[in-house]
């Protein structure tokens, strides 16, 4: 537990200092001209007519869209080992670079651009639903069942996805693995007691959680399955039947990025 939360916490500093090395598309340029787009060059100001050019190979940067455009920002391009005269290379300046739809009318659908990237994800999970799993304690073998509590935990992890780009909208759909933390809640009711006799009355007792999730996600927002253990350590937490147990749960999560 206690490395989780300080891989966590350690994440979340680092990443809040150096957030944009962690979002990134992997782009190309043969894709994009074979999808109905182009890549045009405008210029230091944006203002020049748009010429068309291409990349040597991959390259890392970010896809924005803006009033209708679609700019491309670049990280560092390296040396181009091919002698390509429309070329973006390492000696090129900076300048406006944008893909362009060349759809022919407006009767014409709008092109889709299916353009992968990668990121670190940092989020909120909730999990109220959660299946535990059967233990044994006191020489009793306790069954496993199905409880609904509040839990609100934080998420990092590794994302890798797709954009849907056209020139009205990018839709980011992604798979996010990590590992979360946080506090919950448990209501320790009488048939949670491993000695029933000791029950006095129902109460809700805070808990710590924590595991490994999988987060399908649309934009900011996604499903997340997990598993993962929770530990009460208030009153009557060494009555709980379940403490320090591990369970399956399904709940959403919000991202702060991508």
């Amino acid at each position: 537990m206690k490395i989780i939360l300080l891989i966590l916490s350690t994440l979340l500093i680092s990443l809040n200092s150096y957030s944009q090395i962690w979002t990134h598309h992997i782009i190309s340029s043969d894709k994009i001209y074979s999808k109905g787009f182009e890549i045009k060059n405008f210029g230091i100001d944006g203002r020049k007519e748009g010429k068309n050019v291409v990349f040597c190979k991959k390259l890392l940067g970010i896809i924005s869209l803006s009033s209708g455009n679609l700019n491309i920002d670049l990280w560092e391009v390296p040396k181009c080992l091919k002698n390509i005269s429309n070329a973006i290379t390492d000696t090129t300046k900076l300048t406006v670079l944008r893909i362009v739809d060349t759809r022919p009318n407006y009767g014409t659908p709008s092109n889709v651009l299916w353009i992968p990237y990668q990121s670190v994800n940092i989020g909120l999970n909730t999990l109220p639903y959660r299946y535990r799993f059967s233990v044994n304690k006191n020489s009793q073998k306790f069954d496993g069942v199905g409880t609904s509590n509040f839990n609100l935990a934080l998420n990092v992890g590794y994302t890798f996805g797709w954009s849907a780009i056209t020139s009205r909208v990018i839709n980011n759909y992604s798979l996010t693995l990590g590992i979360y933390g946080g506090p919950s809640t448990f209501d320790l009711k009488k048939n949670q007691y491993i000695d029933q006799t000791k029950y006095v009355s129902d109460q809700t007792n805070p808990t710590l959680t924590y595991g490994f999730n999988i987060i399908a996600a649309r934009n900011g927002l996604g499903l997340v399955l997990a598993y993962g253990w929770e530990e009460m350590h208030s009153k009557n937490a060494g009555d709980w039947i379940y403490n320090g147990g591990a369970y399956f749960a399904f709940g959403v999560n919000t991202s702060f990025g991508k």
